[in-house]
């Protein structure tokens, strides 16, 4: 549920919704143990050995602990399992709003989540949702909230973005209208990274910036990552029909990840010009690396007395 205006037990005015992870990194499918002889799958199982006499340990014998202070603090289990539960039960707890221009894209440290009413929770949350989304969307703000996304889980802070309904030329919808769940970094999270500023410019780099200007406006291209497989996983599907079929020629999948380099022939005048406006005459990119390796590798190895 989702608690707009708590008091301080937590208690305040309720409202059921659903929460979505419109984006998920997919990762490769976990392998099987199986059988050599008849492929039948086959069960694992892991016992615990005392490193002292080789014995089987049971639930009951062991303990858990955490290193703090150069000693081994233990926990029973029931302690562990307090320490993640004290936090609270799922929920969404909104503490207040703030500006729209307040969020910067640092603050993303991970997916969204995508917040939709859900009527069936609790009664009346579908117009209660509504009526918050619409009036964040004219008074540009976000909220900023508390959430537990599952039982056992620590919680964190997010902000609530509202998003308004985007349809496409022949009246379908590109985005659902709702509350998209940004979560915010803690101070534990944000790292003060001291960078040298950029050189004062001078006439060779002011000549250089026009050139690279030049550059991306002929680079220019429309992207959008949903048209692009991820070829890693083609390949790893690829030899597994292989496998499947009893092949031993792997079909090659092309990959889209790749620089268009027929297409950026178009361009070569202007990107030979900016390679001459920032490195000086016969610079070999490939060579630099070499050198570079070189005298790293140089720098590493201990001098013989």
């Amino acid at each position: 549920p989702m608690v707009l205006a708590p008091d301080p037990d937590g208690t305040g005015i309720e409202l059921g919704v659903k929460l979505f992870n419109p984006i998920m990194r997919t990762g490769k499918a976990r392998y099987e143990w199986v059988n050599a002889d008849n492929n039948q799958p086959l069960s694992v199982e892991t016992r615990l050995l005392c490193q002292d006499t080789a014995s089987e340990l049971f639930t009951d014998d062991l303990e858990f602990s955490y290193p703090y202070g150069g000693e081994h603090i233990c926990f029973t289990k029931d302690e562990i399992r307090h320490v993640k539960t004290q936090f609270g039960d799922p929920g969404l707890r909104i503490l207040g709003f703030k500006e729209a221009s307040r969020l910067k894209d640092y603050h993303h440290v991970t997916h969204s989540t995508f917040i939709y009413p859900d009527e069936g929770r609790v009664k009346g949350s579908t117009d209660l949702f509504w009526a918050l989304h619409e009036v964040m969307l004219e008074e540009g703000r976000i909220a900023i909230a508390q959430l537990i996304p599952r039982q056992n889980a620590a919680p964190c802070f997010v902000t609530l973005v509202p998003q308004r309904e985007v349809l496409d030329e022949d009246g379908c919808q590109c985005k659902p209208p709702g509350l998209v769940a940004i979560y915010l970094p803690f101070a534990d999270d944000i790292r003060d990274v001291a960078l040298p500023g950029p050189p004062p410019p001078t006439s060779e780099t002011t000549e250089a910036v026009v050139k690279a200007k030049k550059v991306i406006k002929r680079l220019t291209i429309d992207f959008a990552s949903d048209e692009f497989p991820n070829p890693a996983l083609q390949k790893h599907y690829a030899c597994l029909h292989a496998l499947a079929l009893d092949r031993d020629i792997v079909d090659e999948k092309e990959d889209l990840t790749l620089p268009d380099l027929p297409g950026q022939l178009q361009f070569k005048d202007a990107i030979d010009e900016l390679r001459k406006a920032v490195y000086t005459e016969g610079y070999a990119p490939q060579a630099a690396e070499k050198g570079r390796a070189g005298a790293l590798k140089a720098e590493s190895t201990p001098k013989k007395p």
